[in-house]
């Protein structure tokens, strides 16, 4: 009889609300969501890591060379993309570059920096506060008072991103219904460290602003202050720490709810085959398996991971197939 093997790839959110929603997961949390226990397994939906970058750090130019929605979005852009393949329509909408630095909290020794600045040629304020306010969560007063005088304007952002947060956070179930929305609590900033590597993120994406490369076009950071920080000197460590805390914004990169590790791991989800732990026939091949963030954007990581466990389930099937094929003969 050949067993049946099954995978699921549904992602760091999903993967543990599959698994609990099946029976896999902290015994505790599946008793009180009425659900049997198959395997009692702590880890499932615990470690749940993200990059969050700060968001906000916008820097005035003098040269129309910004991604303008106004200038984005119309007939002449269009034309030009559809017939001659350029314009401003060929720009990936902003984020144009990636750098990676290493602040003071950073191993100098080593060559692992800990913050990824993405460097967009547009901000915030390019869609004038239509829909890129929305996608960031800030409410209309938030807005309008830092950021609604410089709608439309030639800008350029520096959105530094944590790239080994200390903070985790953790996903539970609303209820037994696979409709539900699971509970995330992602703990954001809840480790200083994050805050304070962010802070230097912060600085460092200033600095950059003054090098004579970006004065040539006039680069000048949008100074205003942030609600709730205002009483707090400008350019203090004190001020970023509480400007990260109004305006920081996830990339999207959740990750390592239910993480790889040996057996001795009680924490450990999935074994170095991504075999989920006491339930046969069962693996977990996503973003879900990482033990720790990837140190930098985890597109690449997570289509890794699904090759390698494409091979992982091949490879375990193939002597199998080598053996009913056997010929008499051999």
């Amino acid at each position: 009889m050949i067993d049946h093997c099954h995978h699921v790839s549904p992602g760091a959110i999903n993967s543990p609300q599959l698994l609990m929603l099946s029976g896999i997961g902290p015994r505790q949390h599946l008793q009180q969501m009425g659900i049997p226990v198959i395997q009692d397994s702590s880890g499932v939906g615990q470690n749940l890591q993200d990059h969050i970058a700060v968001g906000g750090l916008i820097f005035l130019i003098d040269y129309p060379v910004s991604t303008v929605m106004t200038r984005l979005v119309n007939l002449n852009s269009a034309l030009r993309y559809a017939i001659t393949e350029d314009g401003p329509l060929t720009s990936n909408v902003g984020l144009e570059t990636v750098g990676f630095i290493s602040t003071k909290y950073a191993n100098q020794s080593d060559d692992w920096p800990d913050i990824e600045f993405m460097l967009t040629s547009s901000s915030t304020t390019s869609d004038g506060g239509t829909q890129v306010k929305n996608a960031h969560g800030l409410t209309d007063e938030f807005y309008n008072k830092v950021y609604e005088s410089i709608n439309y304007h030639d800008v350029f952002g520096v959105f530094p991103m944590l790239l080994r947060p200390k903070s985790r956070g953790f996903i539970k179930l609303k209820s037994n219904n696979p409709l539900d929305y699971p509970l995330m609590y992602h703990n954001y900033l809840t480790h200083q460290h994050d805050v304070d590597v962010l802070r230097e993120g912060v600085k460092a994406a200033i600095a950059l602003s003054e090098t004579s490369s970006l004065k040539r076009f006039g680069a000048r950071f949008h100074n205003r202050a942030l609600p709730n920080c205002g009483h707090l000197a400008m350019f203090t460590d004190e001020y970023w720490n509480c400007a990260i805390r109004q305006y920081t914004m996830t990339i999207y990169h959740m990750s390592c709810t239910a993480k790889m590790g040996p057996p001795s791991d009680p924490m450990a989800v999935v074994d170095p085959e991504l075999r989920v732990y006491g339930v046969s026939g069962l693996r977990v091949i996503d973003a879900s398996i990482m033990p720790t963030i990837t140190n930098g954007n985890i597109n690449a990581p997570v289509i890794m991971i699904g090759e390698k466990g494409a091979d992982m389930i091949k490879r375990q099937w193939s002597p199998r197939r080598k053996r009913d094929n056997v010929t008499s003969d051999e």
